[in-house]
């Protein structure tokens, strides 16, 4: 067990002796913020004065309630911890302290602490190897970060307790909608992306949690991209893994459901099963619902929610409904209009609502495996009346990059040419791939679909709206529609390129079909009736063209991202 005493004369020697000692927030660097400070960043200005803790007769505060005081403690090795820390109010009431663990894990919400009195509170964490940035090998920094926002200038941290604990562990296998996020000091709860598995262990106890979601992942890339295997490694008997995958399946034809989205979930779970592990499938939180054209509300995701319900069934494993539960919960939301207060996009939350979700799936538990695990004690953060903007329309959703400046770290372009890579790194930075895998299998042919997806930044903008039925294979409901839609809008979509009134998606890209696009793209709308043949002709006078052109070739994944980024730099030109 380790002690550290604020309040005492031995402090300051027993924090040197131990590498124990304050953090500060990072300057805006967030690929860093995790495996330094806690996972916080400077988004201000703010003194080295307003940001270093003072230590008093009765202990450690801060100057502001948005600033964190953090204090990292040192542990010998990886395992469970339980944290408990004693707190003294001051002359003033506290409206609140939230307390936070590792990278940026929201572990207690005190709510209201009256003047003069003392607080104490106890959770479990775990410390593990995790994969900070894209390409890097997992890392255990063997330190437990703790932050405490909402601290008055008269309320103190005494103490923290740290002591290793034999506990389960719930290990969570997801993207961008579960994942750990960065927070900006000073802290304005509506500005940052959150997870819900970031809060998920304030409405847990006896039972620690290893969040390891990403964003951007897939059942593919996060198996290929290590994180599974940093799992797998930490699993013992008796261990919880909650898988929630599905977001970025979807935009994968090669990922559907009932197909190799089933398969690879299929391959998770007898794995976990082999370790003597409980396997828990979560359908995807539901986006924020959208509207066809006939004033219908709908999500898109709830084909996958239904994959994921029956393979629990085929193997026997428990199963949380979280899609259904959330779209209806949202619908009421949206009505109320107050889920500007809750949501960054059509699918990303903010630390109210990765607490609102992490609230709903504590609801969902309850009939399961984890009933025995649920933390009664626990306080929602988010006030729900408060008012939002009624009138917002959510639509699409964007990668969510801890870096100014993406990294190359795809492990499979290092044979390519340097200039190559030079303009794949001008795709990163244009926002045309996805930054948060490790791959990006250059030569593997690329759908229709997903081309359209990454391309919206590129030759729009795309506005997307209620998708108006234009072809036979594509329906209102599906995740792609109101895009699609906004492809017809701008004029981008020639008809010449479709067959029997149908768009094919999920088929391969054509070559003569990505630079009509292209090329229809640095046209003024109104002058882009372009035919694929002069589309063609065009591309060759601007350098698009590349040698062996067949306009029924498949595109590789590669020509379609060189192509985006020539575009791009001729737009640029243009003034566009």
């Amino acid at each position: 067990m380790q002690v550290y005493a604020f309040n005492t004369d031995t402090f300051l020697q027993q924090a040197t002796a131990t590498q124990a000692g304050y953090l500060l927030p990072n300057l805006k660097n967030a690929a860093a913020s995790f495996a330094e400070n806690g996972g916080w960043h400077l988004a201000q200005n703010i003194t080295q004065e307003e940001l270093t803790p003072v230590l008093s007769t009765t202990g450690l505060t801060i100057s502001g309630s948005d600033i964190p005081l953090i204090y990292s403690v040192p542990v010998g090795q990886p395992g469970n911890y339980q944290v408990t820390l004693h707190l003294q109010v001051g002359k003033k009431a506290v409206p609140n302290v939230n307390i936070y663990s590792e990278r940026r894990h929201l572990m207690v919400t005190s709510g209201p602490l009256a003047s003069g009195t003392q607080y104490t509170t106890s959770f479990l964490t775990h410390v593990g190897p995790y994969i900070y940035n894209v390409g890097d090998n997992g890392e255990c920094k063997f330190t437990i970060p703790v932050s405490l926002l909402g601290l008055a200038t008269d309320t103190t941290l005494q103490s923290i307790t740290v002591e290793k604990v034999n506990v389960p562990t719930i290990h969570v296998v997801g993207d961008s909608i579960a994942a750990d996020n960065e927070g900006e000091v000073p802290h304005q709860e509506k500005n940052n992306y959150a997870g819900w598995g970031q809060t998920l262990g304030k409405y847990l106890t006896k039972i620690a949690v290893n969040n390891h979601a990403h964003s951007g992942m897939t059942t593919r890339c996060f198996r290929e991209d290590g994180h599974w295997q940093l799992i797998l490694d930490d699993l013992a008997a008796g261990d919880i893994v909650l898988f929630h995958l599905g977001h970025n399946d979807q935009k994968r034809p090669y990922l559907a459901p009932h197909l190799a989205y089933t398969t690879n979930l299929r391959r998770y779970v007898k794995e976990v099963l082999a370790k003597e592990g409980t396997p828990v499938l979560i359908s995807s939180l539901s986006r924020v619902p959208s509207v066809d054209a006939f004033g219908n509300a709908f999500d898109s995701l709830k084909e996958y929610g239904a994959a994921v319900e029956q393979l629990s069934q085929e193997l026997n494993v428990p199963f949380i409904n979280l899609h259904d539960f959330s779209y209806e919960k949202l619908l009421v939301l949206k009505e109320q209009g107050v889920l500007t207060n809750l949501f960054k996009d059509a699918a990303h939350t903010n630390d109210l609502g990765a607490d609102l979700v992490a609230s709903w799936l504590q609801k969902l538990f309850k009939n399961t495996v984890l009933k025995d695990y649920l933390n009664p004690e626990a306080k929602l953060l988010a006030n729900l009346q408060e008012e939002g903007d009624a009138t917002h329309e959510f639509f699409g959703e964007l990668p969510i990059v801890k870096q100014d400046k993406p990294a190359l770290k795809y492990r499979d372009i290092a044979f390519l040419a340097p200039e190559i890579q030079e303009e794949i790194q001008e795709a990163l930075i244009f926002g045309i791939l996805d930054p948060c895998v490790l791959y990006l299998h250059p030569f593997d042919a690329i759908s229709k679909g997903q081309f359209l997806y990454f391309a919206t930044r590129i030759v729009g903008p795309i506005k997307s709206r209620p998708y108006e039925g234009k072809f036979m294979d594509i329906s209102s409901h599906e995740w792609i529609a109101n895009m699609v839609q906004g492809y017809v809008d701008a004029e981008l979509i020639a008809e010449e390129t479709l067959t029997n009134d149908t768009l094919r998606v999920a088929d391969d890209l054509q070559v003569g079909e990505l630079l009509n696009i292209a090329v229809r793209s640095l046209f003024p709308q109104g002058q882009r009736q372009i035919s694929v043949l002069k589309a063609s002709e065009y591309a060759n006078e601007w350098g698009l063209l590349w040698e062996e052109y067949q306009p029924t070739k498949k595109v590789t994944r590669l020509e379609a991202i060189l192509t985006l980024v020539r575009v791009k730099k001729l737009k640029i030109k243009q003034g566009q």
